[in-house]
């Protein structure tokens, strides 16, 4: 289970702040110091490394109000130092930069109120990577606690490359010998980059389930990854006692009335949660500790889990509860469905027993100046003319307000169409003025969220560390074509 919680999720104000929907800040006038973006790196590997990210070949535009205030001006910031822009603009100005990403790179946008904002970029990643060869082998080796028995599985987890295998060949029940090998290349990469080795800076983790819930973990010595065939020797393997147990109340009545305020209206709720050791605080990203499925008729999450990890890494545990609504509309051209989604979802911290209250506002609706989107319309974009978009939540006492354009094309099999993000922009006001470059030609769904608690800082620009609780709501908006 993946979650990165940075601001790619993600104030009525007097004067030039006003039209790009952020606040001014008291004290000292910004514009005397101008305004700058920095960008720290966290590295998320077998350990976390933050340090300044190299930003050699990537961009970084300012925009400024002009005399008409329907406008917008731009300047290039300046980058200084390899790890920071700086542009001479006044105020609070909207930031578009990028940053180097995979598969291909994606356009940010940060609109805060204040002059000097700082980002924090979160990325799996571990030291030195290269892409594992096609044809290597792995062979996993244990001695379980225990006789294995009929429905347990074991999961091979290698984080640093974040690479994750169930393994097929398993154990006869009523033995303990773990003997498995699988072709690396059938492993899953959590980052969605082609698989990498994994090396003496990693941990080789080997995990025992029953019924969704963490029993057993082992871990073996740092060692590479061979090109060809590598045996690996997962010693002690413990077993993991259901230390950590308790009930969270479920108000599922409430939030269906919630998503049935959507526009257009989404339906089919469903709800998930699982409980992991972050590997990163903050980032909901490491071992499955336990998971499951709420009933239509549940009224609460039981749990009874145990955290091996917590003592000897520092992986702090954390459950995530979401709330998923959908629906399907299929355009006129192409004629593939496209399925879009509303979401609630909470991260908290269990051993302190939460409310589940999905306090993050839910967007309701989207609006593009000043026009709601539903599915099938047209929207014409004026090139000399910013862009206001809109978001209406069913709560506003949110933190964060995030926008991203969503391109639609069909996937490889031209049977559905497939989400690519084009940019995303995050602020502290629902509503956004952008470059109407921003919006080329295509079919298109906005990506409204609402975050409320993850960024303790945003108000004065900083977003670089994360903190319970966090509470998001999503909304994928009416399909929409721009000429």
């Amino acid at each position: 289970m993946v979650r990165i919680a940075a601001a790619v999720a993600a104030i009525a104000a007097a004067g030039c702040a006003q039209v790009f929907g952020i606040a001014n800040t008291t004290g000292p006038n910004d514009a005397d110091t101008g305004a700058s973006l920095a960008v720290t790196r966290i590295s998320v590997g077998a350990t976390v490394v933050t340090a300044p990210q190299d930003l050699t070949g990537q961009t970084a535009t300012f925009y400024a109000p002009d005399v008409d205030p329907t406008m917008l001006d731009a300047t290039t910031g300046v980058l200084t130092g390899g790890e920071s822009w700086n542009a001479d603009v006044p105020g609070t100005p909207l930031v578009m930069f990028t940053l180097p990403a995979y598969p291909m790179m994606v356009t940010r946008g940060l609109a805060l109120p204040a002059a000097a904002q700082q980002y924090g970029y979160v990325v799996l990643e571990h030291p030195n990577p290269t892409v594992a060869d096609a044809n290597a082998m792995v062979t996993v080796q244990a001695t379980l606690p225990t006789p294995f028995a009929s429905g347990e599985s074991l999961q091979f987890y290698a984080i640093g490359p974040w690479a994750v295998y169930n393994l097929t060949t398993l154990p006869n029940p009523g033995t303990t010998a773990v003997n498995s090998t699988f072709s690396y290349s059938s492993a899953t990469s959590v980052t969605g980059r082609p698989l990498e080795s994994f090396t003496t800076a990693d941990r080789v983790l080997l995990l025992r389930y029953l019924n969704g819930v963490l029993t057993g973990a082992g871990e073996a010595a740092p060692l590479a990854q061979s090109s060809t065939s590598t045996t690996v020797v997962v010693s002690p393997f413990t077993a993991v006692t259901a230390a950590l147990t308790g009930t969270l109340a479920l108000d599922q009545i409430t939030l269906a009335q919630r998503f049935g305020q959507t526009m257009p209206l989404t339906s089919t709720l469903g709800i998930s949660w699982t409980a992991a050791a972050e590997a990163a605080p903050g980032v909901f990203v490491g071992p499955v500790l336990q998971s499951g499925i709420v009933g239509a008729t549940d009224t609460q999450i039981s749990f009874a889990f145990g955290n091996p990890f917590a003592a000897t890494n520092q992986w702090g545990t954390a459950l995530s509860v979401v709330a998923t609504a959908s629906r399907t509309f299929t355009p006129a051209s192409p004629a593939l469905p496209a399925t879009l989604t509303a979401t609630l979802s909470q991260l908290v911290d269990p051993t302190t027993m939460p409310t589940l209250d999905f306090s993050g506002g839910l967007p309701t609706a989207v609006a593009i100046n000043g026009t709601t989107l539903s599915d099938g319309a047209s929207v014409s974009i004026d090139p000399t003319a910013a862009v206001t978009v809109a978001i209406t939540a069913d709560r506003t006492a949110n933190t964060l307000y995030t926008v991203q354009l969503i391109s639609l094309a069909p996937n490889a099999a031209n049977t559905a169409l497939d989400q690519q993000v084009v940019f995303t922009v995050t602020g502290t006001s629902p509503t956004f003025t952008l470059p109407p470059q921003l919006f080329p030609s295509g079919l298109y769904t906005l990506r409204a969220i609402c975050d409320a608690g993850t960024y303790p800082g945003a108000t004065s620009g900083v977003l670089t560390m994360q903190a319970f609780p966090d509470a998001t709501g999503s909304l994928e908006s009416g399909v929409f074509t721009v000429p």
